[in-house]
């Protein structure tokens, strides 16, 4: 049985490894990884095709989640290798984070700003009321509010019985509203989410709920392994209906759900699910199989993408045409028929003879995280038409609540 699991960028990092997204490598322009990527800096790879970066690798952790978060919160307690990892900030060209180490060492604050203190499970935490407080009803509120009975140990933390290795998550979620410091292959979701019960965090349940994996096994025996928020992308379609109990699907004895269906296409759906759209080589043949499997789906926005595939490769050496599909909340992504370098589309790949697909970085057209459609808009007519006086024909169609397409087409 074969695994196929969600990957993005492989780093070994002084032989501790790493994966994460080119997204969060290349946030930062002129960065170490930025350059990386680019093909600016020379690189070398291990024998699983993970960069090989000769840094300091357990100080890498807090490099990488100010890359995924833009902020320091998983210094343990204690921490004093800042040093260090100014040292690492430098290597990594990341003037960003060698400004908030500079002010975390001048405040002399290795915690948010003081206040409380916790003694979770006989590990000691400090964080601050605003933190303990930001989800009103929650236990931390109602703790905190006198509530709920507490007591104090000897240096006046409160006493709470619980995990006390497994609430640094929920500690960094009350922070960040997000679930960043997870390790790699992190298998303790139902203990997590059993937490986020007794801390009566709904929020952080949802999350997890979310982050949980999903198995799905096709007929030729492969398993494919994913998140129930990347299944989620297309309300109404099949994956979100599953998940809701709403289409009774058989699962197998590792709570895989079963397919009945032929799993060699379905690669690019998953891509499609988590990283926007069609990235890998296909065939015409290939495309029309896989426009049936959209339609079992129910993935009506996806068989927009197949269209636009269909579309670039009728028009391949004519005038140039581009499609760009913006989503809220999830990746944007460009078909196109012809190639060039694109600040904002920086990793295009040719998927069918004349036939170009990419991830698109919004953040890189104005360098904000705020991007307007007429932002887009503009900035492609730029691209596509600098010779000329006039801007090429634009048409937005809407596809979803949450997806828009944008056709750029000469005239």
């Amino acid at each position: 049985m074969e695994i196929v699991n969600d990957s993005g960028v492989g780093l070994n990092v002084g032989g501790k490894i790493y994966q994460t997204s080119r997204n969060t490598l290349t946030k930062y322009p002129n960065s170490f990884f930025f350059l990386l990527l680019e093909g600016t800096i020379p690189s070398k790879r291990d024998d699983q095709g993970n960069y090989l970066i000769d840094q300091d690798g357990e100080v890498f952790r807090h490099v990488l989640n100010f890359l995924r978060s833009g902020e320091l919160l998983t210094l343990p307690e204690g921490f004093k290798d800042f040093k260090l990892l100014e040292s690492q900030a430098d290597f990594f060209l990341l003037d960003e984070l060698k400004k908030v180490i500079q002010n975390r060492m001048s405040d002399g604050l290795l915690f948010d700003d003081g206040g409380v203190g916790l003694n979770v499970g006989g590990k000691i935490y400090q964080t601050s009321r605003n933190t303990l407080t930001k989800y009103p009803n929650s236990f931390f509120s109602l703790l905190l509010e006198g509530a709920i009975p507490s007591k104090r140990d000897d240096q006046g933390n409160y006493l709470i019985d619980r995990d006390g290795e497994i609430f640094r998550h929920v500690l960094n979620f009350l922070r960040s509203g997000e679930l960043l410091t997870l390790p790699e292959g992190f298998k303790e979701y139902e203990l997590l989410e059993s937490e986020a019960d007794f801390f009566l965090l709904d929020e952080l349940k949802k999350v997890i709920q979310n982050r949980m994996s999903v198995g799905l096994l096709f007929d030729d025996g492969k398993v494919f392994n994913t998140t129930k928020e990347t299944l989620m992308k297309e309300s109404g379609a099949f994956f979100p209906r599953m998940l809701a109990g709403e289409i009774e699907v058989t699962r197998d004895p590792q709570g895989n759900y079963v397919m009945n269906r032929d799993g060699s296409l379905f690669h690019h759906i998953l891509a499609y699910l988590r990283d926007g759209g069609v990235l890998t080589d296909i065939t015409l043949d290939d495309l029309n199989r896989l426009l049936n499997e959209a339609d079992y789906f129910g993935l009506d926005v996806f068989k927009e993408h197949i269209e636009s595939i269909r579309f670039m490769q009728t028009r391949r050496n004519a005038l140039r045409y581009l499609h760009f599909y913006h989503c809220v909340n999830s990746p944007c992504f460009v078909y196109k028929n012809f190639q060039d370098h694109s600040h904002v589309c920086p990793y295009v790949s040719e998927i069918m003879k004349g036939v170009f697909a990419g991830m698109a970085v919004l953040e890189r057209i104005n360098r904000g995280e705020n991007v307007s459609v007429e932002d887009i808009i503009s900035y492609f007519c730029k691209q596509l038409d600098r010779s000329r006086t006039n801007t090429p024909n634009t048409t937005r169609v809407e596809l979803s609540p949450d997806c828009t397409r944008l056709d750029f087409e000469p005239f």
